[in-house]
């Protein structure tokens, strides 16, 4: 097939399926921008093929891709399913859907801009405890295949969702050791195997505005756990506990972990999990002296003090040192809670009698806080949990506010040009934002853009105020007392200026980048080496306890992007504990 440049009447480019070109050019510089644009495309199509085929190639057993490798599953939450390639150490996240669910795009818009949102804005906060993945696209009869092949691995409750996403992404495994590290030991032979603990530290930080409980919010929620039977007992875990920095409290917070790992802990040998909630707790005792060699035929006593100290180690020891974005700390507007009315606010009846039944079960966490370093994985965790964002009951209101003029792009979107420019102001395109209101009142509140709220539960104050109709409310002038909403219809224009205040917007986005911070993993990768190896690694990944040596890696995985969607499930999660405490504590106290 032969294509002519009209424009360009010197100029004839032959292109042939895609691979073969013939160019005659007689010195026009945009015919050579033209095909240069079309081979880096092509080369760029070529790369992904080749990354595809090489991550199948891992996958499935040779030549069959009906039968899938047993080590490569690594598990799956709600919205992920994660595969394991252990000969390259990395890790390929598939997205799961509904059946007739997945994204038109194949899901490469929510792709990128969530590879964007690590590489702009958590990079800032966490540094290089992150690593940003490869984006990869898959073919869709490759994906049908693969989750047919892989079914009878996932766990049943896990099956009404499957592989149909186009577009993956391949991080690094932290459960491995990176090359940079055990490269500079090959000539020891050092052929011991690598142990991996994965903890969810959870929420160690509160803002003072939620100090309303005895208990953190995590312990709260083993309540609820109870009361729906997941679990039989209350763990004694406690993230204030590790997040302490105190040797003493730091040992019982993992002790509670080892005990009770519901979804906070796991351990892997070598890639493979070996230990966590659906493994039998005297297996530990076994798993621990394969892990501490040199140190074998020792008390399991003994074993869990090497442990604790091993892991305490990892979490407080600076490991990077890459600056943070301060500037994102600025302090928001005083507003206080007495401002929300009654729909925004849980019912106070219930919060009184569960502050009372907590005081009278005589047990509260240990709020008090200890020095971190500050490049310290839980110092930077915990830094990035201390983000500004006002109580809970007032996001709420300010996301019934807004939910229909923002969604998650929207937020995101500003979120990353905020952290992108050099003064970290928020920037608020208000030609965007009329756009957004004006498709809200237009469209159908089912329309995939807005498919999480349900018009029935909207407030009027997700209305348009607009002088001259009824969409005027009560409730909206008090909203804010100090920074009102203005919005004004120009009619000869058909535009929507909308004023949303800065502390506003920054509230919504802080509280998603918190909690962010609260449900991310830490993992740390550690493998026993000989005391003549340690000159050869630089000092802060070697720890010496016990008379024994480790090579010690630690990154941070789990870090999406929340949906704005969350806080109302949040604000479902807080009223559900909350009945939960009642109804077990009124049996226990």
């Amino acid at each position: 097939m032969c294509v002519y440049n009209r424009r360009l009447t010197s100029q004839l480019s032959l292109i042939s399926d895609g691979k073969t070109r013939m160019v005659l050019n007689e010195g026009s510089s945009s015919g050579e921008t033209w095909i240069r644009e079309i081979d880096a495309a092509e080369r760029a199509k070529q790369k992904n093929d080749r990354a595809w085929k090489f991550v199948l190639d891992q996958i499935f057993i040779a030549g069959d891709r009906r039968s899938v490798k047993e080590c490569v599953y690594r598990g799956e939450g709600n919205a992920n399913l994660v595969l394991a390639l252990p000969c390259e150490r990395k890790v390929v996240r598939f997205r799961k859907s509904l059946p007739g669910k997945a994204d038109p795009d194949g899901g490469e818009a929510r792709t990128r801009q969530e590879n964007q949102f690590l590489r702009v804005v958590i990079l800032r906060f966490l540094g290089e405890y992150v690593q940003p993945p490869e984006i990869i696209r898959g073919r869709p009869e490759d994906m049908a295949l693969l989750s047919e092949a892989i079914r009878s691995l996932r766990p049943e409750s896990r099956r009404g969702k499957d592989i149909v996403e186009e577009y993956v992404t391949k991080y690094v495994d932290y459960a491995f050791l990176p090359a940079k590290l055990t490269d500079s030991l090959q000539h020891y032979h050092c052929s011991r195997p690598t142990f991996c603990v994965e903890i969810k530290p959870k929420q160690g930080f509160r803002h003072e505005s939620d100090e309303q409980f005895q208990r953190c919010t995590y312990c709260l929620t083993q309540y609820s756990k109870m009361n729906s039977g997941v679990i039989k007992s209350r763990s004694t875990y406690c993230p204030f506990d590790l997040f302490s920095g105190d040797a003493e409290r730091m040992k019982k917070s993992i002790h509670g972990l080892l005990k009770s790992p519901q979804n906070n802990l796991r351990i892997f040998k070598n890639g493979n999990i070996i230990y966590d909630c659906n493994s039998n707790p005297d297996d530990l005792e076994y798993i621990l002296g394969e892990w501490f060699v040199a140190s074998r035929y020792r008390s399991m006593e003994q074993y869990l003090k090497i442990f604790v100290r091993l892991v305490s180690t990892a979490l407080l020891r600076e490991f990077h040192h890459t600056p943070m974005n301060e500037s994102a700390y600025c302090p928001l507007a005083r507003i206080s809670s007495q401002d929300c009315d009654n729909e925004t606010r849980i019912e106070q009846e219930l919060v009184v009698k569960a502050k009372k039944l907590l005081y009278l079960s005589d047990y509260e966490c240990n709020f008090i806080g200890g020095d971190l370093l500050p490049d310290s994985v839980l110092g930077r965790i915990r830094r990035m949990q201390q983000l500004p964002y006002y109580s809970t009951d007032i996001v709420y209101k300010i996301y019934l506010k807004y939910i229909r003029i923002w969604n998650d792009n929207s937020i995101y979107s500003s979120m990353i040009r905020m952290h992108s420019s050099k003064k970290n102001e928020l920037p608020i395109r208000i030609v965007e934002l009329c756009e957004r209101c004006e498709s809200a009142r237009t469209k159908d509140a089912s329309s995939a853009a807005y498919s999480s709220v349900n018009p029935s539960e909207s407030t009027n104050t997700l209305k348009p105020k607009i002088p001259g109709t009824n969409g005027n409310n009560s409730t909206a002038s008090a909203d804010f007392r100090s920074n009102t909403l203005d919005r004004n219809l120009d009619e000869t224009e058909g535009e929507i200026n909308i004023a949303i205040t800065n502390d506003e917007l920054r509230a919504l986005q802080n509280y998603l980048l918190a909690t962010t911070a609260k449900d991310c993993s830490i993992l740390m990768a550690f493998q026993e080496i000989d005391s003549a190896c340690i000159p050869n690694v630089a000092e802060p990944n070697v720890v010496e306890t016990d008379q024994l040596s480790f090579l010690v890696n630690v990154g941070i995985l789990d870090l999406d992007p929340k949906s704005i969607h969350c806080i109302k499930k949040h604000r479902k999660r807080d009223i559900n504990v909350l009945v939960s405490v009642t109804k077990i504590l009124e049996k226990e106290v």
